[in-house]
């Protein structure tokens, strides 16, 4: 009874209106479909390294353009928050601030692929880091800030291309589809940087990943493939950054993914079902084991 009260009470706020005057009105309180679509909102909040300030995403319904258009805002300390980019084409999305906290990557479609991009935070004209074939799905900065690692899926085959460019953009459901692989970048503002491939093959598509604390290593969860099927088959293995060697790290059935790092690099912690049979059913929960292997 207290809580219905309670929701009574928001509901009858919702729908009462003080004009400058002080006069109370009645007002419509369901909003149009429109409106809904117009909604701002705010997501993917990254603090800065020094805890003085945030960096975030706005979306917002571009009507003209018939399409939402996502930017990043930043927030300084005890100063009112601005638009940091303003893509003419596309979107800016997945904002990170490198590890000293002097610059600013975030990921823009505005070139038709989507790649990485480098702004400083005190504003200015954003510079192009990749200028990758597939474009980028999702990046992580080396712990020193002196490299980028990312995910990018593999290039169409000469007979999807061939097929493509006379039927336009299709695929056979759970029969074709690009595998996705890791690959890594030098940073150096206001260039180009080539792209040198860290894994490679059909035998598995790269999902989530994270650099170890000393930048050495990156922790990877893997599948077959990336049908729906094969969720329950993901893993986790370790790569070497220096030499590209991969070592298996967490083999069991079901599915293991989401690595992280523990702070002083001993440790990978991950999601996981503890090779439950029906892992679909049950509860994921949190694992780690040892770096160099274990239980």
């Amino acid at each position: 009874m207290k809580n219905s009260n309670i929701f009574i009470a928001v509901i009858l706020l919702c729908t009462l209106q003080t004009d400058g005057f002080g006069q109370t009105s009645v007002v419509d309180p369901k909003p149009s479909f429109k409106d809904v679509l117009s909604l701002r909102s705010v997501r993917t909040p990254v603090i800065s390294p020094d805890g003085l300030s945030v960096v975030y995403t706005v979306r917002s319904a571009d009507w003209e353009k018939n399409e939402f258009d996502t930017e990043i805002w930043l927030a300084r300390d005890n100063d009112a928050p601005f638009q940091l980019t303003r893509t003419k084409d596309g979107s800016s999305s997945s904002p990170r601030w490198s590890p000293d906290g002097n610059w600013l990557s975030f990921l823009s479609s505005r070139d038709d692929k989507t790649e990485v991009y480098l702004i400083n935070p005190l504003g200015g004209e954003a510079s192009r880091l990749t200028e990758h074939s597939e474009g980028i799905s999702t990046y992580r900065w080396s712990p020193d800030g002196s490299q980028i690692a990312f995910s990018s899926p593999d290039s169409l085959s000469s007979e999807m291309k061939s097929r493509s460019e006379l039927y336009g953009e299709f695929a056979i459901d759970d029969e074709e589809y690009l595998l996705t692989h890791l690959w890594i970048i030098n940073v150096e503002p206001g260039k180009v940087s080539k792209a040198r491939r860290l894994t490679s093959g059909d035998g598995f598509t790269v999902g989530s990943f994270n650099w170890s604390p000393d930048g050495s290593k990156i922790a990877f969860d893997h599948r077959p493939d990336p049908l729906i099927t094969s969720s329950g088959n993901s893993d986790i293995s370790i790569l070497d950054v220096k030499t590209g060697s991969i070592t298996p790290l967490v083999t069991q059935n079901g599915p293991d993914s989401g690595p992280l790092w523990s702070p002083d690099g001993r440790w990978v912690l991950f999601g996981t079902s503890m090779g439950a049979e029906f892992y679909y059913y049950k509860n994921r929960e949190l694992a780690k084991i040892p770096v160099n292997g274990g239980d």
